[in-house]
């Protein structure tokens, strides 16, 4: 009952994101992150080291709070929305593309310990190292949810 319960708020606060980000536009800017090696496409890899709990990430100039550790953001990551605290965040993309944006969660995912739950054609759920993370994309957006999970231990 509380997975259910968790998933459809993860899913309201997604939505909640897609609708608050129409229409917004902001400055195009490079994604970083905790220092690591960059990837084949330019992104961020290395993962937190066990036991890490949520991190901040530097995003097209502002720090997005609640990020599972180890996933970041997608390089050349545009924000539109966010909203964030130590055990969530929402995040809402203009860019990358949601292709790209599936494919750093997928890739990124199980590198730094996370399952992927359901991986549809604009939808992907990992869990793993006491995190949830929910990626739907719709249009040229992504909106990205971090939540931590009471049922798992953090890192």
């Amino acid at each position: 009952m509380i997975r259910y319960a968790r998933t459809a708020a993860v899913a309201a606060v997604l939505t909640l994101g897609l609708l608050t980000a129409c229409g917004e536009d902001e400055a195009p800017s490079v994604a970083t992150s905790a220092p690591a090696a960059p990837g084949p496409d330019g992104a961020k890899t290395g993962c937190a080291p066990p036991g890490e709990g949520a991190h901040q990430v530097v995003a097209d100039g502002r720090t997005v709070t609640g990020v599972a550790p180890g996933l970041g953001l997608p390089a050349g990551s545009r924000i539109e929305h966010l909203a964030g605290a130590e055990s969530a965040a929402t995040v809402t993309l203009s860019a990358p593309g949601p292709e790209i944006v599936l494919e750093h969660y997928r890739r990124q995912g199980p590198e730094c310990g996370y399952t992927i739950v359901s991986n549809e054609d604009a939808v992907l759920y990992l869990t793993g190292r006491g995190w949830g993370v929910q990626v739907i994309t719709q249009g040229s957006r992504s909106t990205v949810a971090f939540m931590a999970s009471p049922e798992q231990p953090m890192g």
